[in-house]
């Protein structure tokens, strides 16, 4: 066996295997308050990544909520102008159909008569209701 000289009394005792000696728990004392200030940094870090985590997750919430709602304003807006376009469609529609009716009555109703010029323009009775037109430029796009 081999034997160790004690620090305090200068003795000679005999070292036991698996036993740690003065010196071996100074140093486990070390090392443990080592381990528990690792510890606390690492504690102390990650509570600063999570609380910044946290404010970009509720961040970003935000500004999602934000978007959302302006995509439902504009998908209602988008509705709306879908019926308006539908309504003057048909509109257009119910126009086409009146020209080529009264195209057709007067072709019907017309008097040739030698040396005058027939009108070439058409006025509606003021008793008619005038529908709304917009022009159009040659492409058929209204101005």
């Amino acid at each position: 066996m081999a034997e160790q000289t004690d620090a305090a009394s200068g003795s000679l005792r005999p070292s036991t295997p698996g036993l740690p000696t003065a010196a071996d728990l100074v140093s486990l004392a070390e090392i443990h308050s080592l381990l528990q200030e690792f510890h606390h940094d690492i504690k102390k870090s990650t509570k600063g990544l999570n609380h910044s985590l946290i404010k970009e997750m509720l961040e970003l919430s935000a500004r999602t909520n934000c978007m959302v709602g302006q995509l439902h304003k504009i998908m209602a807006h988008h509705n709306n102008l879908a019926d308006q376009h539908q309504e003057l469609l048909s509109g257009f529609k119910r126009l086409k159909l009146k020209l080529t009716d009264l195209e057709d009555r007067s072709l019907h109703n017309v008097l040739w008569i030698r040396g005058i010029l027939e009108d070439s323009t058409y006025r509606l009775s003021k008793s008619s209701k005038q529908p709304k037109v917009t022009p159009c430029d040659h492409k058929g796009a209204c101005l």
